[in-house]
């Protein structure tokens, strides 16, 4: 069920980011190449995901990033399930090994069984940082849910508390829209300088979370210009 279930997620995703890429120019070529990565995973077996490991080197070198391509001609097997095994363990370094990672991860790690966490900003399921929150319409508002960057899980978090730090001061917390991204918006924190972006489904409910994050290039930009840095970087490495 998890495996039909992740391969109804990747058609989603990758239709998603065409969609999206023909909307927002600036981040077009990242998410016409991450809508081919997420068709790759929609085939992956979750049992044996380094037997996908060439069809995702040659996706990479077709349409990636040229930090990718470099990466790509000095990776194998056994180096990539070494990187698999460290971020299981330590979450992004920052190295350009955590792309391959993770997205052969994910369909290894999605639906994995929720356990007791000790931070509310931990996935309940793996333990990782979430890629981004979602504002989901209630009868009254809206309630926040995040969205774990390695195995997609979601959980409600408290709003008008940061999620990198948790702090509680409704002063340290700040909000930004761009006119051209309406149901995008950027949270910060002065406390952490910390950020993360919000999808509002209430806004647009086609939203399919990590991939319209990706379209959120200039809050991404405005924050990094203020000093803000990402909670979990997305898989174009911003």
């Amino acid at each position: 069920m998890a495996a039909r279930d992740f391969q109804a997620l990747a058609e989603r995703r990758a239709s998603r980011a065409r969609e999206l890429a023909g909307r927002y120019p600036a981040a077009r070529d990242a998410l016409l190449f991450l809508a081919s990565v997420a068709e790759w995973q929609g085939e992956v077996d979750p049992a044996r995901p380094l037997d996908a490991l060439p069809g995702l080197l040659a996706l990479v070198r077709q349409g990636g990033p040229d930090s990718l391509i470099a990466a790509a001609g000095a990776l194998d097997a056994e180096s990539c399930r070494e990187a698999m095994e460290t971020y299981l363990i330590e979450g992004a370094r920052g190295a350009v090994e955590d792309f391959f990672a993770r997205v052969l991860l994910q369909p290894v790690r999605f639906g994995a069984p929720v356990r007791e966490v000790e931070r509310l900003t931990e996935c309940p399921s793996c333990k990782h940082p979430p890629q981004l929150g979602l504002l989901k319409p209630l009868s009254h508002g809206q309630a926040l849910w995040l969205s774990c960057s390695l195995c997609f899980r979601e959980w409600q978090y408290p709003r008008g508390r940061c999620i990198g730090c948790g702090q509680t001061d409704a002063k340290a917390t700040a909000y930004y829209r761009a006119e051209q991204l309406p149901h995008l918006q950027v949270m910060t924190c002065d406390d952490c300088r910390q950020y993360i972006h919000l999808v509002d489904l209430e806004a647009d409910p086609l939203a399919v979370g990590d991939m319209d994050e990706v379209a959120a290039l200039p809050l991404d930009l405005w924050a990094i210009e203020r000093g803000f840095a990402k909670i979990q970087p997305n898989l174009a490495g911003i």
